[in-house]
This record gives structure tokens, sequence and C-alpha cells, in this order.
């Protein structure tokens, strides 16, 4: 199986956008980045596995860090079965359903809500 590594594509786009001195790349696995995390988030965007145990994952280790009003944006969330994506569906229905969140809107398959 081929290791696809997209890091050097994802440094080149950050420095494109000039936002080398906001975005810090962490290149670790989501538990373990989010275990040690300590800075607030504005923004979390959830696009990993299509599992439900790795969206259920991103989803459990990373909403806590979310401050309030801050945007929780996770892609893949298709309304039609068919299409896809039931696991990243799953973890946008349990947000909403925690009450700790609001849906914003909804743009092809990216979800977008704001947490309360």
């Amino acid at each position: 199986m081929a290791v696809v590594d997209t890091f050097r594509e994802f440094r080149r786009n950050i420095a494109n956008a000039g936002l080398n001195e906001i975005v810090v790349p962490v290149v670790a696995g989501s538990a373990a980045a989010a275990r040690h995390w300590q800075t607030p988030l504005s923004m979390l965007f959830i696009d990993g596995g299509h599992s439900l145990d790795a969206a259920l994952n991103d989803y459990r280790c990373w909403a806590g860090h979310l401050q309030r009003g801050g945007i929780l944006a996770i892609h893949d969330v298709y309304l039609d079965a068919a299409e896809g994506g039931q696991a990243p569906r799953a973890i946008h229905r349990l947000a909403l359903q925690s009450g700790l969140f609001v849906h914003c809107e909804q743009a092809a398959s990216l979800a977008v809500l704001r947490r309360l």
C-alpha cells in the first residue's frame, strides 16, 4: 500500500495564503494531539476517517476544545445516505443533540455549526 504524503503541499498552501504566522501544523494522531492540546479553538474542521469509530474519536477528542461561538465544520455530511458520509452525518447529529451546537449552514457536503 502506497503512502501519500500531502504535508509538503499543505505547507505550500498555507504559505501561499499568507498564513504561516497563524496556522501551526501538528503532525500526530488525533487522540494524541488532542490529549496535549491547551489552546481554545475558534474553528474545528473535521475531515477524517469515515468509520464511525474514527469520526466519533475526532469529535469526542476535539469538540471540547472549541470555544463558545466557535465554528465546527464537518466534511462529507450528505443528506442522502446513498451518497456516503454516514459517520460524519452521525457526529453532526450527535453535536446537534448535545445542545452545545446549532446548525448554521450546509454548503454541498460541508456542514457548519456554531458552539453555543
